[in-house]
């Protein structure tokens, strides 16, 4: 075998003849310690592990986690191949190339073992799953869960084929019940040619969507080809590098989103898919691993996914394992929560045309004037009756927000600009989406309208920086019925943002 050199010309230790002899072989090279004999191994697991049978899950199926192990092991053998030849029980050189100590070898050999228990652990559990993994007319795509915001390999292999990703926070919580107009049933419930895959709920706001995007802009690059086109009129998400965006000015009210929300939130999927995604900018992660490391996530998994040494790389088969084992049990919860979705779609056509977006409007007006009876703000009853009107009747609202900015919040501020950067590194074609406060309400709470001008074009700002559309919903701010509760889009508010979807994902 030929030797490698460095950047200065220096042989690589272990690249040279003497890493082809027999007994230079290194712990985690069973049977050959060159190389190219452990790279065959790892291909000739991952091609053997493809063939399962299992269909894609989220990194869970067998085929996934052999692959993964293999490629783990064959890092592994790399890395002891270019140890130093010093035995640190002597300090001396052994003779013959390198080597490695036996203290080394010996918790080397203790970290494969365990990766070996933790495969076979995670095949026992493979057998007690049903395989059938791909959607088969579950409808997953409008689903609020974190398990399945969490594993964007799951939603790649589930998704509906004319489905767009919008990322965005707890307006996407609501359901049809709630509010008609949301894109669960504008979209999901009618043949448009579109649907929405959507990702996020509250607190998930520029830090974790920074993460998310990367991870799944990976994910939908990695995923197969498509066999066959969609009918004419249909988007097909599976070509289309386009995603949304919404942004909420609440986002940067000064202090930002608690630490124990980042810690619960933190999904170590996510952040593996954007760490190993080679597109995005090494600054960028180098930021995100220090935003984590303050929001208090264990440095040691931040560190992991990254792989920049020897015990990360270790690290992150380990902790890539527990995730999988875990994401795999729970995936079970949402598979029986996508089974009992309404309206669950089977044929893609378009047959339904081109949303009739005059008449949704008129359905739209109809129906909040009929919800929003016991208020002056246009606010949906069953909320204002439950959670607004006692503290407002006893006066505890007003000028709730007197005291507090949207102009303080810099590490919000660096969170947004890093997420659009996260996804210009990725090629997406993003549509961001800004969504308005309620003006009477946020006038009567005491948050200044010069202080919400101000944030409004500094998310315009950030925005145009990356030179991405935007669909600008700032001007709304006293359109009755756009905003149902104080903070969340309501009837006419999604409707505008669903037809400002449509006619980006149409190309209108």
């Amino acid at each position: 075998m030929a030797a490698k050199t460095d950047k200065d010309g220096a042989t690589v230790p272990g690249t040279g003849a003497e890493a082809e002899a027999p007994g230079a072989a290194g712990v985690g090279s069973a049977g050959g310690g060159t190389v190219e004999a452990r790279a065959a191994r790892a291909r000739a697991a991952e091609a053997g592990s493809s063939k399962s049978g299992v269909a894609a899950g989220p990194g869970l199926a067998v085929g996934a986690g052999a692959s993964a192990f293999a490629h783990g092991a064959s890092r592994l053998g790399d890395a002891i191949e270019g140890l130093t030849a010093n035995d640190p029980d002597d300090g001396s050189a052994r003779p013959g190339g390198p080597v490695v100590s036996r203290r080394a070898a010996l918790r080397l050999t203790g970290v494969a073992v365990g990766g070996l228990v933790a495969a076979g652990a995670a095949w026992q559990h493979n057998r007690s799953v049903p395989n059938e993994w791909t959607r088969g007319g579950n409808m997953y795509d409008y689903l609020t869960n974190r398990t399945k915001f969490r594993s964007p390999s799951f939603m790649v292999a589930n998704r509906l084929a004319d489905s767009i990703p919008v990322f965005g926070s707890s307006e996407l919580s609501f359901l049809p019940e709630d509010c008609r107009q949301v894109p669960h049933a504008v979209f999901g419930w009618n043949d448009y040619g579109l649907d929405c895959w959507t990702v996020g709920e509250g607190y998930n706001q520029g830090l974790w969507h920074a993460i998310a995007i990367g991870a799944y802009a990976r994910a939908i690059e990695e995923a197969d080809a498509p066999t066959s086109a969609l009918a004419d009129g249909v988007f097909d998400a599976r070509t289309s590098n386009k995603m949304v965006f919404v942004i909420s000015p609440q986002w940067f009210f000064e202090g930002g989103v608690p630490n124990n929300a980042t810690q619960t939130q933190f999904g170590y999927e996510l952040w593996q898919g954007l760490c190993q995604n080679e597109h995005v900018d090494p600054a960028r992660v180098d930021y995100l691993a220090r935003r984590l490391k303050n929001a208090g996530i264990d440095a040691k998994k931040v560190d992991a996914a990254r792989r920049a040494t020897l015990p990360d790389t270790l690290n992150d088969l380990t902790f890539g394992f527990a995730e999988s084992y875990q994401l795999r049990r729970d995936l079970i919860h949402v598979r029986e929560l996508g089974d009992t979705m309404p309206f669950a779609k089977r044929v893609l056509e378009a047959e339904n045309g081109v949303p009739d977006w005059d008449r949704l409007v008129a359905e739209a007006t109809a129906e909040a004037e009929a919800q929003t009876t016991t208020n002056d703000y246009g606010f949906l009853d069953s909320i204002w009756l439950d959670h607004i009107k006692g503290d407002y009747d006893a006066g505890k609202l007003k000028d709730f927000y007197r005291n507090r900015t949207l102009l303080n919040a810099p590490a919000e501020d660096a969170d947004l600009d890093c997420c659009l950067g996260v996804a210009n590194d990725c090629g997406v074609d993003l549509l961001c989406v800004l969504q308005p406060f309620p003006g009477d309400w946020t006038d009567y709470e005491g948050l200044a309208r010069e202080d919400r001008e101000q944030r409004y074009e500094l998310i315009r700002q950030c925005v145009a920086n990356h030179g991405f559309k935007l669909a600008d919903f700032s001007d709304q701010e006293y359109t009755r019925y756009f905003i149902n509760d104080g903070t969340h889009l309501g009837w006419l508010g999604w409707l505008a943002v669903d037809r400002a979807i449509y006619e980006f994902a149409m190309g209108e």
